[in-house]
C-alpha cells in the first residue's frame, strides 16, 4: 500500500482491469467503481450470494510494545482490556472537541494491535499515532492486501480453502493457511451481510482471488456497491456521517464509548460527557422515500412549514427495498420516527419519512450461530 501522492493501484489491479472494471480515483488510488454488470447487479448479488471487494487501499497499522499499547488505550473511548485475542472491535479516534479523527477496526493479538483505518485518513492517523506513541512502535504495512468476501454464501465458498472458519463469530478471527501461505481471517465486513475479511500478502492475493472467481457463485464488486450496501445497513462513512466536527453521539455510534466513561480520559471526553449530560442539537437520522427520486449528499431537509431542519450526509436507491433511502443530520428535537420530511429536488418538493436504522437487517453471526 504505497504512501506517495501519485495514483496508486492495489495488487489486484490486473484482475480488476481484465474484468472490465470502471475505475475511479479514490484517495490517491485507482479503484474499481463497478464491473460489467453495474452497481445494481453487484449489490443484489452480494445480498444473495458472494462478492469479493478489494479494500487494500485502506491502511493497516500495527502497534507494538506494552507501553505504546497502554498509551494507545488512552486515545480511544472503547474498552480494549476485555477484548479477547484475535477479536476485533469498531471504535474511533477523537480530537479534543469530541470530533472524530477516524473510525477504525482494532484487532487484538498477543503482542500487538492491528488497526484498519480509512484510506482517506491513513497518513493523518499514522502521523497522529507516531506523535502520541513514538515512531518505533508504529508500523504501516506496505506489502499486505485486504479483501472482503461478503454475502450469505461466503462461509461455504471459503470452505473450499480452509476449515474452522465456520465457528467464528462476528468480529472474531484466526490464522489460516491458504495455498500454504499464512493469512489472518476475521468474520467481519461493512455490508451488513455475513462475510469475512482476509489479510493476505500482496504476492499471494492474485492467485487466491482468481481461485475464488472460479466458483459460479462468486463475483467481483466495486466501491459503488460497497457504498449502497453500507447505506442500507445504516453504517457510517468518514467524510459523510463522520468528521472532525461530528461527535459519536451525533453520529449515533455512542455504543463505542466505554460505559465507565467517568474513568476514561480519551481526547474530547469532557465534551462527550457534557453531551451525555445535556443532550445534543443534531443527530444522524434514517429517511425512506416512496417517490421515485434519489436523495443526494448535501440535500437540505425541511419540515412541513418549509423550515430547514437538516442536511443529507448519504443517499442512494435501495435495490432491496426498491425505494430511495438517506441518512441525514437533523435537529434532535425534529428527529421523530414516522414524521414526514421534505426535500426540494430540482425545484420540485419531494417527501420522505423518518424511520429507524438499519434500513435492511444485519445478517451478522453471533455466538448462538444465529444472525443478529
Amino acid at each position: 500500500m504505497p504512501l506517495n501522492n501519485e495514483i496508486n493501484t492495489t495488487a489486484l489491479f490486473s484482475i480488476h482491469d481484465s474484468n472490465d472494471a470502471k475505475f475511479v480515483k479514490f484517495y490517491n488510488y485507482k479503484m474499481p467503481l463497478h464491473y460489467t454488470h453495474g452497481i445494481l447487479h453487484e449489490h443484489i448479488h452480494t445480498r444473495k450470494s458472494c462478492s469479493i471487494f478489494d479494500v487494500s487501499h485502506m491502511g493497516q497499522i500495527n502497534i507494538f510494545g506494552i507501553h505504546a499499547i497502554d498509551n494507545f488505550k488512552k486515545l480511544i473511548p472503547s474498552d480494549l482490556d476485555n477484548l479477547a485475542i484475535h477479536n476485533s472491535l469498531y471504535t474511533i479516534l477523537t480530537n479534543e472537541s469530541g470530533g472524530i479523527i477516524d473510525d477504525l477496526i482494532i484487532t487484538k493479538f498477543k503482542d500487538y494491535l492491528k488497526l484498519v483505518v480509512n484510506a482517506s485518513n491513513k497518513l493523518t492517523v499514522l502521523k497522529y499515532l507516531q506523535n502520541k506513541l513514538g515512531n518505533k512502535n508504529i508500523n504501516m504495512l506496505s506489502d499486505h492486501s485486504l479483501i472482503a468476501i461478503q454475502g450469505p454464501l461466503s462461509q461455504d465458498i471459503l470452505s473450499n480453502f480452509i476449515s474452522g472458519h465456520e465457528s467464528l463469530d462476528f468480529m472474531s478471527g484466526s490464522n489460516f493457511d491458504i495455498n500454504k501461505k499464512p493469512t489472518f481471517i476475521s468474520r467481519s465486513g461493512y455490508t451488513g451481510e455475513d462475510g469475512f475479511e482476509i489479510d493476505i500478502l500482496d504476492e499471494d492475493v492474485d492467485l487466491f482471488v482468481r481461485q475464488l472467481l472460479d466458483f459460479n457463485d462468486v463475483q467481483l464488486a466495486g466501491l459503488g456497491a460497497r457504498d449502497s450496501l453500507r447505506i442500507e445497513a445504516g453504517l457510517c462513512l468518514y467524510g459523510n456521517e463522520l468528521s472532525e466536527f461530528t461527535t459519536p453521539l451525533e453520529a449515533r455510534i455512542s455504543w463505542v464509548i466505554n460505559k465507565k466513561i467517568e474513568h476514561n480520559d480519551f481526547p474530547g471526553n469532557l465534551m462527550i460527557k457534557k453531551q451525555l449530560k445535556d443532550g445534543i442539537e443534531k443527530i444522524r437520522t434514517a429517511i425512506i422515500c416512496n417517490e421515485n427520486f434519489i436523495i443526494r449528499k448535501d440535500a437540505l431537509v425541511y419540515d412541513e412549514q418549509e423550515n430547514q431542519i437538516g442536511i443529507v450526509s448519504s443517499g442512494c436507491y435501495s435495490p432491496i427495498l426498491k425505494k430511495s433511502i438517506a441518512m441525514a443530520f437533523i435537529d434532535k428535537k425534529e428527529s421523530i420516527v414516522n414524521r414526514n420530511v421534505f426535500f426540494n429536488i430540482r425545484g420540485k418538493i419531494r417527501s420522505g419519512l423518518i424511520t429507524t436504522f438499519p434500513f435492511v437487517s444485519h445478517k451478522y453471526i453471533n455466538s448462538k450461530r444465529k444472525v443478529s
